[in-house]
């Protein structure tokens, strides 16, 4: 059955903004909308037009098969979408507004567009398949946070993105004895580091096996792919723990991937990782290093990097919608 929370009935833009799908040509005008959302929320951007326009290549040429843009009567971008179907009854909505346009029922319209995507798909999933629609937003905004809820949303989960700013040495990791640390070895070691990174992250929110190889690949290495930054951790022909980091294109610090396999849990390996790639980062002259987490993260790794002098900088919350209950 189909639940009765507000239905996706459509709402007006207001006179003179209109809608249309994101071209490629967007990217830099996209980043601009995206950007001053940020600033007005966190202070600072968090986008750059060539980590856009990788994130972009997912779509083959055609964002506009996913995203939807608000444009003002000035022909500038106000309204952002990104409407994904990842299979199984589970939609993702990514939405901004321009902060200078807010209160224009440009959000309200953007969250309704996304129900319209997924009342299509709807129909072609079988009567006992539950699915639903998820979106974050910043868990300091409640303008975006009040929405979501009106529009029949609850608040499932809280995530953190945490950073270390790296003006002194880091402590040097302490590696337990036995275990063999290297780097990613490209070619040869990445079917067994994808391998040993879904174990390791299966008993997380949210996780999916995801059976296709190639673009967790692509997926991992579409910002730039340094070895160097790709930590293995072997216990023999077995990978204990993995840690997966990368440049950003302003010059910090991420760490996309930090995973330790159960049977090797609690050896303190996931701090040696962490603070083996502090210091590379700070060797190199990087100011900041940062990752993002679940915070109620069942392997305590929320208390691992706050001991490991990490911060909370952004907290976002994961607003879901039932949108057919199934049997």
């Amino acid at each position: 059955m189909t639940t009765d929370h507000r239905d996706a009935s459509p709402v007006s833009l207001p006179p003179g903004y209109c809608s249309r799908p994101a071209r490629q040509e967007d990217v830099a005008a996209v980043v601009e909308l995206l950007n001053a959302a940020e600033i007005a929320e966190w202070g600072s951007p968090d986008y750059t037009v060539d980590e856009l326009a990788a994130d972009w290549e997912q779509y083959d040429g055609d964002p506009g098969k996913s995203i939807t843009l608000v444009v003002a009567p000035d022909r500038t971008l106000v309204g952002y979408m990104a409407f994904t179907d990842n299979g199984d009854g589970a939609f993702e909505a990514d939405g901004y507004s321009h902060p200078d346009h807010v209160g224009k029922g440009i959000g309200t319209w953007l969250i309704r567009q996304s129900e319209r995507s997924a009342a299509e798909i709807l129909p072609g999933l079988p009567s006992t398949q539950h699915a639903t629609i998820r979106s974050f937003t910043a868990g300091s905004n409640p303008r975006a946070t009040n929405l979501l809820a009106h529009e029949g949303y609850d608040a499932i989960r809280h995530f953190w993105r945490m950073r270390l700013d790296l003006n002194q040495p880091p402590a040097k990791p302490v590696w337990p004895k036995g275990l063999d640390v290297r780097d990613c070895r490209p070619g040869v070691d990445e079917r067994a580091i994808y391998d040993a990174a879904e174990d390791a992250f299966s008993e997380h929110f949210q996780f999916a096996p995801r059976p296709d190889f190639e673009h967790w690949e692509q997926e991992r290495k579409r910002y730039g792919f340094d070895p160097s930054l790709w930590t293995v951790v072997w216990d023999g022909d077995q990978i204990a723990a993995v840690g997966l980091a990368r440049m950003t294109s302003e010059g910090t610090g991420w760490v996309s991937v930090l995973g330790v396999r159960k049977p090797w849990r609690g050896r303190g390996l996931g701090r040696a990782i962490l603070q083996h790639l502090f210091g590379i980062f700070y060797e190199r002259g990087v100011p900041s290093v940062a990752l993002g987490v679940d915070a109620a993260n069942p392997t305590g790794a929320t208390r691992l990097y706050e001991s490991a002098g990490m911060s909370v900088t952004r907290n976002y919350v994961l607003f879901e919608k039932v949108l057919q209950e199934g049997k």
